[in-house]
Protein backbone atom coordinates (compact mmCIF):
# COMPACT_ATOMS: atom_id res chain seq x y z
CA UNK A 1 0.00 0.00 0.00
CA UNK A 2 1.03 3.61 -0.47
CA UNK A 3 -0.05 6.28 0.38
CA UNK A 4 0.34 10.08 -0.79
CA UNK A 5 -0.54 13.28 0.47
CA UNK A 6 -1.39 16.25 -1.19
CA UNK A 7 0.37 18.52 1.20
CA UNK A 8 3.52 16.31 1.72
CA UNK A 9 6.27 14.79 -0.08
CA UNK A 10 6.83 11.57 2.27
CA UNK A 11 5.57 8.18 0.89
CA UNK A 12 4.62 4.56 3.24
CA UNK A 13 5.17 1.32 1.95
CA UNK A 14 5.87 -1.76 3.09
CA UNK A 15 9.27 -2.44 1.34
CA UNK A 16 11.06 -5.17 3.49
CA UNK A 17 8.15 -5.94 5.32
CA UNK A 18 7.43 -8.96 3.93
CA UNK A 19 10.82 -10.60 4.72
CA UNK A 20 10.69 -9.29 7.78
CA UNK A 21 7.15 -11.57 8.49
CA UNK A 22 8.63 -14.53 6.61
CA UNK A 23 6.52 -14.48 3.44
CA UNK A 24 9.04 -15.89 1.48
CA UNK A 25 9.35 -19.41 3.77
CA UNK A 26 8.76 -22.84 2.76
CA UNK A 27 7.42 -25.76 5.50
CA UNK A 28 11.00 -27.43 4.15
CA UNK A 29 13.06 -24.20 5.42
CA UNK A 30 11.77 -24.82 8.69
CA UNK A 31 12.85 -28.53 8.82
CA UNK A 32 15.96 -28.63 7.07
CA UNK A 33 18.78 -28.18 8.55
CA UNK A 34 21.12 -24.98 7.94
CA UNK A 35 23.52 -26.43 5.11
CA UNK A 36 24.68 -23.04 3.40
CA UNK A 37 24.89 -24.84 0.26
CA UNK A 38 21.24 -25.93 0.21
CA UNK A 39 20.53 -22.02 1.30
CA UNK A 40 22.84 -21.41 -1.56
CA UNK A 41 21.23 -23.54 -4.25
CA UNK A 42 17.69 -22.08 -3.06
CA UNK A 43 18.74 -18.47 -3.62
CA UNK A 44 20.10 -19.38 -6.69
CA UNK A 45 17.28 -20.79 -8.00
CA UNK A 46 15.18 -17.91 -7.18
CA UNK A 47 17.56 -15.85 -9.72
CA UNK A 48 16.38 -17.24 -13.25
CA UNK A 49 16.69 -14.96 -16.55
CA UNK A 50 19.46 -14.07 -19.41
CA UNK A 51 22.72 -15.27 -18.62
CA UNK A 52 25.51 -12.42 -17.39
CA UNK A 53 27.54 -13.48 -20.48
CA UNK A 54 24.69 -12.16 -23.20
CA UNK A 55 24.09 -9.12 -20.74
CA UNK A 56 26.53 -7.74 -19.26
CA UNK A 57 30.01 -6.63 -21.46
CA UNK A 58 33.19 -8.58 -21.55
CA UNK A 59 34.98 -5.92 -19.24
CA UNK A 60 32.47 -5.91 -16.60
CA UNK A 61 32.61 -9.60 -16.72
CA UNK A 62 36.44 -9.97 -15.98
CA UNK A 63 35.79 -7.58 -13.01
CA UNK A 64 34.67 -11.13 -11.50
CA UNK A 65 36.85 -13.27 -9.04
CA UNK A 66 34.31 -16.12 -8.47
CA UNK A 67 31.02 -17.42 -9.10
CA UNK A 68 27.51 -16.31 -7.78
CA UNK A 69 26.98 -19.38 -6.27
CA UNK A 70 30.40 -19.62 -4.42
CA UNK A 71 30.07 -15.94 -3.31
CA UNK A 72 26.77 -17.09 -1.69
CA UNK A 73 28.17 -20.06 0.38
CA UNK A 74 31.06 -18.14 1.32
CA UNK A 75 28.58 -15.68 2.75
CA UNK A 76 25.80 -17.80 4.14
CA UNK A 77 28.66 -19.59 5.96
CA UNK A 78 29.00 -16.84 8.54
CA UNK A 79 25.68 -17.51 9.70
CA UNK A 80 25.84 -21.35 11.48
CA UNK A 81 22.22 -22.09 12.19
CA UNK A 82 20.55 -25.17 12.96
CA UNK A 83 17.81 -24.94 10.39
CA UNK A 84 17.92 -23.54 7.04
CA UNK A 85 15.11 -21.01 7.23
CA UNK A 86 17.27 -19.07 9.76
CA UNK A 87 20.31 -19.65 7.15
CA UNK A 88 18.29 -17.75 4.80
CA UNK A 89 16.64 -15.28 6.94
CA UNK A 90 20.00 -14.08 7.81
CA UNK A 91 20.70 -13.47 4.39
CA UNK A 92 17.61 -11.92 3.74
CA UNK A 93 17.98 -9.28 6.60
CA UNK A 94 21.15 -8.53 6.69
CA UNK A 95 22.53 -8.75 2.93
CA UNK A 96 19.47 -8.85 0.21
CA UNK A 97 17.24 -6.43 2.39
CA UNK A 98 19.68 -4.21 3.74
CA UNK A 99 21.18 -3.32 -0.06
CA UNK A 100 17.76 -3.59 -2.39
CA UNK A 101 16.54 -0.90 0.41
CA UNK A 102 19.37 1.26 0.56
CA UNK A 103 19.35 1.54 -2.89
CA UNK A 104 15.73 1.96 -3.69
CA UNK A 105 15.35 4.63 -1.16
CA UNK A 106 18.99 6.61 -2.37
CA UNK A 107 17.46 6.30 -6.17
CA UNK A 108 13.87 8.20 -4.67
CA UNK A 109 15.55 10.55 -2.34
CA UNK A 110 15.78 13.37 -4.31
CA UNK A 111 12.27 12.88 -4.84
CA UNK A 112 10.46 11.91 -2.17
CA UNK A 113 11.05 10.73 2.02
CA UNK A 114 9.88 7.21 2.73
CA UNK A 115 8.20 5.64 5.80
CA UNK A 116 9.32 1.76 5.39
CA UNK A 117 9.56 -0.56 8.24
CA UNK A 118 13.37 -0.66 7.18
CA UNK A 119 14.12 2.78 8.63
CA UNK A 120 12.75 2.08 11.99
CA UNK A 121 15.36 -0.09 13.75
CA UNK A 122 13.45 -1.02 16.64
CA UNK A 123 11.13 -2.34 14.42
CA UNK A 124 13.82 -4.53 12.57
CA UNK A 125 15.37 -5.87 15.79
CA UNK A 126 11.75 -7.03 17.05
CA UNK A 127 11.24 -8.58 14.06
CA UNK A 128 14.51 -10.07 14.20
CA UNK A 129 13.61 -12.41 16.99
CA UNK A 130 10.65 -14.14 15.70
CA UNK A 131 11.09 -17.50 15.46
CA UNK A 132 10.60 -19.22 12.23
CA UNK A 133 7.00 -20.41 13.35
CA UNK A 134 5.43 -16.92 14.09
CA UNK A 135 6.74 -16.05 10.54
CA UNK A 136 5.74 -18.93 8.60
CA UNK A 137 2.79 -18.27 6.28
CA UNK A 138 3.33 -14.69 7.63
CA UNK A 139 1.57 -16.05 10.97
CA UNK A 140 2.04 -13.31 13.11
CA UNK A 141 1.61 -10.47 10.33
CA UNK A 142 -1.90 -11.78 10.15
CA UNK A 143 -2.79 -12.30 13.25
CA UNK A 144 -1.50 -8.23 14.00
CA UNK A 145 -3.98 -7.22 11.28
CA UNK A 146 -6.65 -9.06 12.84
CA UNK A 147 -6.05 -7.38 16.27
CA UNK A 148 -6.03 -4.27 14.49
CA UNK A 149 -8.46 -4.32 12.22
CA UNK A 150 -11.12 -6.97 11.54
CA UNK A 151 -12.06 -5.67 8.07
CA UNK A 152 -8.16 -5.34 7.22
CA UNK A 153 -7.85 -9.07 7.88
CA UNK A 154 -11.32 -9.70 5.57
CA UNK A 155 -9.15 -8.37 2.44
CA UNK A 156 -7.61 -10.60 -0.01
CA UNK A 157 -4.13 -10.29 -0.11
CA UNK A 158 -2.45 -10.20 -4.31
CA UNK A 159 0.25 -12.84 -3.36
CA UNK A 160 -1.82 -15.67 -1.80
CA UNK A 161 -5.27 -14.68 -3.15
CA UNK A 162 -6.93 -15.80 0.12
CA UNK A 163 -7.74 -12.71 3.07
CA UNK A 164 -5.44 -13.21 6.34
CA UNK A 165 -8.49 -14.09 8.45
CA UNK A 166 -8.37 -17.46 7.29
CA UNK A 167 -6.91 -20.57 9.20
CA UNK A 168 -3.14 -21.34 8.23
CA UNK A 169 -4.17 -24.67 6.36
CA UNK A 170 -6.44 -22.54 3.98
CA UNK A 171 -3.50 -19.82 3.60
CA UNK A 172 -1.36 -22.97 2.93
CA UNK A 173 -3.37 -24.14 0.52
CA UNK A 174 -4.15 -21.00 -1.35
CA UNK A 175 -0.48 -20.50 -2.10
CA UNK A 176 0.22 -24.13 -3.15
CA UNK A 177 -2.89 -23.69 -5.80
CA UNK A 178 -0.67 -20.40 -7.21
CA UNK A 179 2.79 -22.29 -7.20
CA UNK A 180 1.20 -24.83 -9.19
CA UNK A 181 -1.08 -22.74 -11.40
CA UNK A 182 -4.28 -24.25 -10.55
CA UNK A 183 -5.59 -20.81 -9.15
CA UNK A 184 -5.05 -17.27 -11.12
CA UNK A 185 -2.48 -15.25 -9.94
CA UNK A 186 -3.56 -11.06 -9.10
CA UNK A 187 -3.49 -8.74 -11.49
CA UNK A 188 -0.39 -6.50 -9.98
CA UNK A 189 -1.46 -3.10 -8.39
CA UNK A 190 0.90 -1.21 -10.95
CA UNK A 191 1.23 -3.16 -14.74
CA UNK A 192 4.90 -2.07 -15.40
CA UNK A 193 4.48 -4.32 -18.29
CA UNK A 194 2.15 -1.84 -20.01
CA UNK A 195 3.50 1.25 -18.53
CA UNK A 196 7.12 0.38 -20.60
CA UNK A 197 4.96 0.31 -23.69
CA UNK A 198 3.39 3.60 -22.85
CA UNK A 199 3.88 6.13 -20.45
CA UNK A 200 7.08 5.04 -19.49
CA UNK A 201 8.46 4.19 -22.76
CA UNK A 202 10.42 7.27 -24.07
CA UNK A 203 11.65 7.87 -20.60
CA UNK A 204 13.44 4.16 -20.85
CA UNK A 205 14.45 4.75 -24.41
CA UNK A 206 16.26 7.89 -23.39
CA UNK A 207 18.08 6.25 -21.03
CA UNK A 208 18.62 2.58 -22.09
CA UNK A 209 19.13 3.48 -25.66
CA UNK A 210 21.67 6.50 -24.82
CA UNK A 211 24.72 6.88 -26.37
CA UNK A 212 26.39 7.55 -22.53
CA UNK A 213 24.73 3.88 -21.42
CA UNK A 214 26.38 2.28 -24.33
CA UNK A 215 29.86 3.73 -23.70
CA UNK A 216 29.75 3.89 -19.79
CA UNK A 217 27.30 1.35 -18.70
CA UNK A 218 27.69 -2.38 -17.55
CA UNK A 219 25.31 -3.70 -19.85
CA UNK A 220 25.69 -4.73 -24.06
CA UNK A 221 24.31 -2.30 -25.86
CA UNK A 222 22.95 -5.25 -28.60
CA UNK A 223 21.08 -6.78 -24.98
CA UNK A 224 19.21 -3.35 -23.97
CA UNK A 225 18.14 -3.03 -28.09
CA UNK A 226 16.78 -6.25 -27.87
CA UNK A 227 14.93 -6.35 -24.76
CA UNK A 228 13.42 -2.81 -25.08
CA UNK A 229 12.41 -3.15 -28.93
CA UNK A 230 10.55 -6.91 -28.16
CA UNK A 231 8.45 -5.64 -25.31
CA UNK A 232 7.74 -1.97 -27.08
CA UNK A 233 6.75 -4.61 -29.79
CA UNK A 234 4.70 -6.74 -27.66
CA UNK A 235 7.11 -9.84 -29.02
CA UNK A 236 7.52 -10.54 -25.32
CA UNK A 237 7.54 -9.35 -21.74
CA UNK A 238 10.51 -8.11 -20.80
CA UNK A 239 9.66 -5.71 -17.91
CA UNK A 240 11.71 -7.68 -15.41
CA UNK A 241 14.69 -7.31 -17.76
CA UNK A 242 14.48 -3.51 -18.59
CA UNK A 243 13.37 -3.33 -14.54
CA UNK A 244 16.60 -4.55 -13.74
CA UNK A 245 18.77 -2.47 -16.22
CA UNK A 246 16.91 0.85 -15.29
CA UNK A 247 18.06 0.27 -11.62
CA UNK A 248 21.54 -0.57 -12.41
CA UNK A 249 21.72 2.19 -15.13
CA UNK A 250 20.33 5.01 -12.60
CA UNK A 251 22.67 3.87 -9.68
CA UNK A 252 25.71 4.17 -11.97
CA UNK A 253 25.06 7.31 -13.36
CA UNK A 254 23.58 8.96 -9.88
CA UNK A 255 26.45 7.14 -7.87
CA UNK A 256 29.43 6.92 -10.39
CA UNK A 257 28.82 9.25 -12.55
CA UNK A 258 27.19 11.93 -10.08
CA UNK A 259 24.66 12.71 -12.64
CA UNK A 260 20.98 12.55 -11.68
CA UNK A 261 19.38 14.57 -14.95
CA UNK A 262 17.09 11.22 -16.11
CA UNK A 263 16.48 10.14 -12.24
CA UNK A 264 12.91 12.26 -12.64
CA UNK A 265 10.24 9.41 -12.57
CA UNK A 266 8.05 9.86 -16.04
CA UNK A 267 4.53 11.93 -15.63
CA UNK A 268 1.80 9.08 -15.19
CA UNK A 269 -0.84 9.35 -17.60
CA UNK A 270 -4.09 10.73 -16.53
CA UNK A 271 -5.95 7.32 -16.23
CA UNK A 272 -3.18 6.36 -14.32
CA UNK A 273 -2.92 8.63 -11.49
CA UNK A 274 -4.02 8.38 -7.63
CA UNK A 275 -7.75 8.39 -7.07
CA UNK A 276 -9.07 11.39 -5.63
CA UNK A 277 -8.46 12.36 -2.43
CA UNK A 278 -10.37 11.69 0.70
CA UNK A 279 -10.85 13.30 3.69
CA UNK A 280 -9.52 11.93 6.56
CA UNK A 281 -10.37 13.47 10.65
CA UNK A 282 -7.69 16.12 11.38
CA UNK A 283 -5.28 15.49 8.80
CA UNK A 284 -4.65 16.46 5.23
CA UNK A 285 -6.61 15.23 2.24
CA UNK A 286 -4.86 11.80 1.37
CA UNK A 287 -4.73 9.37 -1.77
CA UNK A 288 -4.30 6.13 -1.49
CA UNK A 289 -3.06 3.50 -4.45
CA UNK A 290 -2.24 -0.19 -3.93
Amino acid sequence: MIALSQHSPHLLNGAGGDILMGAFLRAGHLLLPGDPVRAARFLAGQASGTPATKALKPEVLTRATTTPRATLEEILRRYPHRRLGNVLLSFWLLHRCARVTQLGLALEAPFVEHATPFLDPLFVLEASRLPLEARFLSRIHRRALADLSAALAGVTWERIGAPPRWPWPLIGLAKLGRRLGLRARSRPAVDHARSLRTTERAWVEGLLLDRTTASDGFFLPSYLREIVSEHAEGKSDRSREILIAVTLELWRRMFLARDASLAARPELAPSAGPVEPTRVAGQDPVSVRA
